[in-house]
């Protein structure tokens, strides 16, 4: 008899473990459909011109400082990819942070390396929604013109 309830309580865990899995899942994908809802909607709305924000960002950095970007922002995904880890409770050392807003973290880090390495020259990366190289030439001084 003590065996049985022993192996109901197993499987009534497993099913707790697969609702809650179910439930992560769901966070995850509400909170994508969110940030491209978002992203889709400063595509329109905020046109900008990719290789001009480039080609001023180049003009003003030396090769070393670009690197020195990279790093940091390499660091930066490399934080996003831990808090995800704990988000999704992969881990005992738990965090607050929501599974779908860990995940939209560690997608912008992961974006942010590649617009980056692209300038560098170390990969082909061009995306309208990620405003990482306008905010960089901005904050370089670049005057928009629109």
């Amino acid at each position: 008899m003590s065996e049985r309830i022993i192996e109901l309580l197993e499987e009534n865990q497993k099913l707790r473990n697969c609702i809650e899995e179910m439930e992560t899942d769901l966070a995850l994908k509400d909170g994508i459909i969110r940030r491209q809802t978002v992203m889709l909607a400063q595509c329109e709305t905020e046109p900008f011109d990719v290789m001009a924000d480039k080609s001023y960002i180049l003009s003003v950095l030396d090769e070393r400082t670009l690197l020195e970007q990279l790093a940091e922002e390499a660091s930066e995904l490399a934080q996003a990819a831990l808090k995800f880890i704990r988000a999704k409770r992969l881990n005992n050392n738990y965090t607050p942070m929501d599974v779908g807003d860990a995940y939209l973290n560690l997608r912008e880090e992961m974006r942010d390396v590649l617009a980056v390495a692209s300038m560098i020259g170390i990969a082909e990366y061009n995306d309208c929604r990620n405003p990482k190289i306008r905010r960089w030439a901005e904050r370089l001084g670049k005057q928009n013109v629109l």
